[in-house]
């Protein structure tokens, strides 16, 4: 534990040294650790394996690669960054994105235009906190509203692919009412098509939907999407807390 403590506070050292890019205290602790890791696994993939989830890391091309946001200057351009060490990623005005490998992380400090920087931040879903950072839930129970507003006499049309029919998000939030009114699937070829275009297949019942199952795989082959998009704007939910914006909300696909 002593002789860990010794490495990681000779890595806050170094990285102090350096004094042309700015960073955050929490990124300086972090990189110490990343450092004091890559020196002890010498291997890309077991480093991965040792750091992702706790950082944004990620084994590409053979390589752990460590994911960092910054700001250049004035006139700075990140393609002129030729370092076999570095990915240049998105940029957005003076943000750039870019990795740099982990057993070369004082690439950092030696970037042209770059001001400051930080580690990435670690995607992850948050949808289940939508209705509430969106105040949704207040309009769903019509609080400080003369009613509550729950998508009831709403037809939402979702163009789209990837419809799971039966998915019981498409009921009612009790489950005793299914809420899609119709599907147009443009490559089921078994018809009726819709009279005014003459291709795909109608589906215009429950029954009709139920026994279809899901639309036709196709070029993206079958896929979720289009349910994840619907239950984002309607779902009910499938009995859990976890419901869209419009629950009461109709469907057509």
């Amino acid at each position: 534990m002593k002789r860990l403590s010794a490495a990681i506070l000779a890595s806050l050292a170094l990285l102090t040294l350096h004094a042309q890019v700015q960073l955050p205290a929490t990124t300086r602790a972090d990189l110490a650790v990343l450092q004091d890791k890559a020196d002890r696994y010498p291997s890309a993939k077991e480093l991965v394996l040792n750091t992702e989830g706790y950082y944004p890391t990620a084994l590409i091309h053979g390589r752990c690669m460590v994911g960092f946001l910054g700001k250049l200057n004035a006139g700075a351009d990140a393609s002129a960054w030729a370092d076999e060490a570095v990915m240049v990623g998105a940029r957005k005005g003076h943000i750039q994105s870019f990795r740099i490998d982990a057993a070369h992380l004082d690439r950092l400090f030696e970037l042209p235009g770059l001001d400051y920087a930080e580690l990435a931040g670690k995607v992850k879903p948050d949808l289940d906190r939508v209705r509430y950072a969106t105040r949704v839930d207040s309009v769903q129970h019509g609080w400080g509203l003369p009613q509550s507003y729950t998508g009831r006499d709403v037809l939402i049309g979702v163009t789209d692919w990837g419809f799971d029919y039966q998915h019981p998000t498409f009921y009612d939030t009790l489950m005793t009412t299914y809420r899609v009114r119709a599907a147009w699937d443009h490559y089921r070829q078994a018809g009726p098509a819709p009279m005014t275009y003459g291709y795909g297949t109608e589906l215009l019942t429950q029954a009709e939907l139920i026994t279809a199952g899901a639309d036709t795989s196709n070029i993206y082959n079958n896929a979720t999407h289009g349910t994840h998009v619907a239950g984002i704007a309607g779902g009910g939910g499938a009995g859990s807390p976890y419901r869209g914006m419009a629950i009461d909300a109709e469907f057509l696909f």
